[in-house]
């Protein structure tokens, strides 16, 4: 394989880490590095027209929580569907040839659903866990499945 045949994509649903070696077991070198910017934003900030408080709005409270709770959803799915066009049009590229993803459940969950098909048959393993601020040895230390 040559050099950056091997990807590793580590995110989370506000950052993303990709790192690149020869193979999953090579040293890998952070290649590119990703923030969504409105995951970064308060809560507060994603709600226009805020209500105001109210003695008798048990139910206005809920509907609150649902709202942020949604909004949370659909900027992590955006943020989804910008790392999988990345990668898709990396694929196309031929930057790599076989990737690994680790991710949090719900968000390589959402990563998976949108990862083009050409894409998916890359992935030689999927890690569901948090290791978005973890150095890459200890990420690499996750990769069990891979070691030759």
């Amino acid at each position: 394989m040559e050099e950056g045949r091997f990807w590793l994509l580590v995110a989370d649903a506000a950052r993303a880490r990709i790192f690149v070696g020869t193979s999953p077991t090579a040293n890998l070198t952070e290649a590119q590095d990703f923030v969504s910017p409105e995951s970064r934003i308060r809560e507060s900030d994603h709600l226009s027209d805020r209500p105001g408080r109210s003695v008798h709005g048990a139910g206005q409270a809920l509907h609150i929580s649902t709202t942020q709770t949604r909004k949370k959803e659909l900027v992590a799915e955006k943020f989804a569907r910008a790392l999988a066009d990345f990668l898709g049009h990396a694929k196309k590229g031929q930057q790599f040839e076989q990737l690994s993803i680790v991710a949090p459940p719900t968000f390589l969950g959402l990563l998976r659903d949108q990862l083009s098909i050409a894409t998916s048959r890359c992935v030689l393993e999927e890690v569901a866990k948090d290791l978005s601020t973890r150095p890459v040895a200890e990420i690499q230390t996750h990769l069990t499945r891979l070691a030759l």
